[in-house]
């Protein structure tokens, strides 16, 4: 458990995985906790939103509409991986280039209450989470996934083999090219999305070589 306003903050050259869960064990974020990605990248709104407008079909690997901080850390693994359950309790994760928040295994549960997900940036599938058959993903009131963006994969948030549980919190102003859905891709007979509370809205994919 990591608890108060701390903030941990990726170094110019780590660009591993931050936190390893093994299976029996959790991890828990809670009362201020900041993991910082360490890059403040750019996302390139008016050329993105011209290409969106004009219904431009884009290939991932031609086209890019972020712009990373010189200098600063790409990460080339997941933020988190996750083999037992992870909770975020008021945390925020934010600034991270180049890999997912989250990799959600072996049964495992994500939890997020007053949590802030924001500016992820990757090149491919689930840039939030990656969830496998089996585990879940719960998203209660006070949270918010938002300014996201995926270029390329599939689903611009989470890619769910899993569960995944809306009770509140808002998912909004993510973006993506190329992902099979603008928020969550369902894929497998175990995957599912309930929404019981909570607001999606000004979420945009732009469509790819598959379904955009």
């Amino acid at each position: 458990t990591i608890q108060g306003a701390y903030t941990m903050t990726r170094a110019d050259t780590y660009t591993g995985t931050l936190f390893t869960v093994n299976s029996g064990a959790s991890l828990t974020l809670s009362g201020g906790v900041v993991i910082d990605g360490g890059n403040e990248w750019t996302f390139l709104n008016e050329k993105y939103f011209e290409d969106l407008n004009s219904g431009k079909a884009v290939s991932n690997n031609t086209v890019s509409y972020t712009s990373y901080e010189s200098g600063a850390p790409v990460a080339t693994a997941t933020m988190i991986v996750a083999n037992g359950d992870v909770t975020l309790n008021f945390a925020t994760i934010q600034n991270n280039a180049g890999s997912g928040v989250f990799a959600i295994k072996s049964g495992a549960t994500l939890s997020l209450t007053n949590a802030i997900i924001q500016k992820i940036t990757k090149n491919g599938s689930s840039c939030f989470a990656d969830v496998d058959s089996g585990c879940k993903v719960i998203i209660n009131s006070g949270t918010e996934i938002r300014y996201c963006h995926n270029h390329g994969g599939n689903g611009t948030l989470s890619y769910m083999r899993g569960k995944s549980i809306m009770n509140g919190g808002k998912i909004h102003h993510n973006s993506g090219v190329d992902n099979n859905g603008s928020v969550f891709m369902l894929y497998g007979s175990g995957a599912s999305f309930i929404m019981k509370d909570g607001e999606i809205y000004n979420n945009h994919a732009l469509k790819g070589t598959y379904n955009g």
